[in-house]
C-alpha cells in the first residue's frame, strides 16, 4: 500500500500521458494526410504536407522513449534499453520476421523509363508509358543487407521440412520484397490460408537516429566482436512487468512496444515520400517539355517528337499523381486503423488503473482495520495510559525522597 501501489500508479500514469500524445500524434497525421487527398495540389505544396507528416512520425516514435523513474516504459523487460535508436549505429543484426497475410500490400508502378534522359527521350511515345499494380511484402526496415534473405514456407504437418522460396520475386535494398510471379504469390496466399506459417530472413548492419530497436519487435541475432547474442528466441516479445500489489494479487504495470509503436508509420513515410519525388521529377519534365513545344511551330521538325514526350509526360504524371492520392487517402485510413490500436493500448491501460484504484482503497481499508485490532488486541489507551505512568513516576520520586531521608541518620541521631 506505500510502495509498490504508488509505483505501479506511477508507471501507469506516465504510460496513459504517453499513449494520449501518441493518440494526438496520430491524429494530426491523419489531417494532414487529409490535405494531401487534394489531388489540386502540386508536388511542392504535396512536399509542405510531406515534411510535416514526417516531423510528427519522428515525434510518435520518440513518444516511445518515454522513461520512469530512468527505465523505459515501452520494452519489456529491456527497461535500459530505448525503443529507439538515439545515435547512429553499425550493429549487425539477422532478423527473424513472421508473415501474415496482413502483412502483404499492392504497389502500384508506373514505368516511365522511356522519359529517361539519360537514355534518349526521341523514340518516346505516349503508348510506352504503362501501369501495373504488383504484390509486394514491406519488410519493416529499409537499408538491408545484399544476401542472406530468405523466405521459408512451413507445413504444420511436417514442421521439421519447411520449403524455401527462391524464385518468383526481387528483393531491393529499401526492404521491398516485390512478387514478379504472380503464381509464387499465389501459392503463398493459398497456403497461409491453409494454416502454413511463413518466415522472412533478413540481415541489416547499419542504424539510423530514430529507428526502432529489433530486440523489442523480433527474434533476432546479432552479431559481436566474440560471439552472437540471440534475443527472443522463442519468438515472444511479449514480456509483462507485474507488480504485487497485495496478499497473492498482482497487476500489469507495462504495455509492450509492439502494442502501438509499430514499424508501419515509419514505413509508410517513405512511401509516401518516394511517391512524392517520382511526382515532383516528372511534373517537371511535363512543364520542361510544355514549354519547349510552346516554344516551336507545327512546322518545326521537333515539333511532333517533343509532341510525343509531352504526351507520353502527361500520361506517366496522369498516373503518378492518382498513385499518389491513392496513398494518402490509404494513409487516412491506416492512421484510423493505427488510433484504433493505440485508443486499445489506451483502455487496457487505464482497466489496469481503475483495477489498482479499488485495490489500492481495499489495501488502505485494510491498514485501518490491522491497526485497529492492533490496538484492540494490546488493549492500550493512550491516554489511560499517560496518568498512570505520570501517577507512577510520582509515586516513585516519593519513595526515592523517603529513601534519602532515611539514609540521611546515623547513630549519632540516636546517641
Amino acid at each position: 500500500y506505500e510502495k509498490n501501489a504508488p509505483d505501479a500508479n506511477q508507471w501507469l500514469d506516465v504510460t496513459a500521458g504517453a499513449l494520449t500524445t501518441a493518440t494526438d500524434i496520430i491524429t494530426n497525421l491523419y489531417k494532414q494526410a487529409e490535405k494531401g487527398f487534394n489531388k489540386e495540389l502540386k508536388s511542392d505544396d504535396l512536399q509542405v504536407i510531406l515534411d510535416q507528416m514526417k516531423a510528427y512520425t519522428k515525434e510518435f516514435y520518440a513518444t516511445g522513449n518515454q522513461d520512469y523513474a530512468g527505465r523505459y516504459i515501452f520494452t519489456g523487460y529491456r527497461t535500459d534499453m530505448e525503443l529507439t535508436f538515439s545515435k547512429p549505429a553499425n550493429k549487425e543484426y539477422t532478423i527473424y520476421q513472421k508473415v501474415s497475410l496482413d502483412d502483404f500490400d499492392v504497389l502500384n508502378t508506373t514505368d516511365h523509363t522511356g522519359l529517361d534522359t539519360t537514355t534518349g527521350m526521341d523514340t518516346v511515345k505516349e503508348q510506352d508509358i504503362t501501369n501495373e499494380d504488383k504484390h509486394r511484402l514491406r519488410l519493416p526496415y529499409k537499408d538491408i543487407m545484399t544476401g542472406g534473405f530468405e523466405i521459408k514456407l512451413t507445413d504444420p504437418a511436417n514442421p521439421e521440412r519447411p520449403q524455401s522460396i527462391t524464385s518468383g520475386y526481387t528483393v531491393s535494398e529499401d526492404g521491398q520484397v516485390i512478387f514478379t510471379d504472380n503464381g509464387v504469390y499465389a501459392t503463398l496466399e493459398a497456403a497461409l490460408q491453409s494454416g502454413n506459417t511463413l518466415e522472412v530472413t533478413f540481415k541489416k548492419d547499419t542504424w539510423e537516429t530514430g529507428d526502432l530497436h529489433p530486440e523489442h519487435f523480433y527474434k533476432c541475432v546479432e552479431k559481436t566482436a566474440t560471439g552472437y547474442i540471440t534475443y527472443n528466441a522463442d519468438y515472444d516479445v511479449d514480456k509483462v512487468i507485474n507488480y504485487d500489489v497485495g496478499y497473492n494479487q498482482k497487476i500489469q504495470v507495462n504495455t509492450n512496444a509492439n502494442e502501438v509503436f509499430i514499424h508501419d508509420l515509419y514505413r509508410d513515410m517513405d512511401d509516401l515520400s518516394k511517391a512524392v519525388d517520382e511526382l515532383e521529377k516528372i511534373e517537371s519534365l511535363k512543364e520542361e517539355l510544355q514549354k519547349k513545344l510552346d516554344a516551336e511551330s507545327e512546322a518545326s521538325a521537333d515539333y511532333s517528337k517533343i509532341k510525343n514526350q509531352l504526351d507520353a509526360a502527361k500520361k506517366a504524371y496522369d498516373y503518378v499523381r492518382e498513385n499518389v492520392k491513392n496513398l494518402f487517402g490509404g494513409q487516412m485510413t491506416k492512421y484510423q486503423n493505427y488510433l484504433d490500436k493505440t485508443n486499445l493500448a489506451i483502455t487496457k491501460n487505464g482497466t489496469r488503473s481503475s483495477r489498482l484504484e479499488l485495490i489500492s482503497s481495499r489495501l488502505m481499508d485494510q491498514q485501518a482495520t490491522y491497526k485497529e485490532l492492533q490496538e484492540e488486541n494490546e488493549g492500550v489507551d493512550m491516554t489511560e495510559t499517560a496518568v498512570k505512568l505520570a501517577s507512577a513516576k510520582l509515586t516513585y520520586d516519593a519513595a526515592l525522597q523517603a529513601t534519602g531521608k532515611i539514609l540521611q541518620n546515623s547513630l549519632m541521631n540516636y546517641i
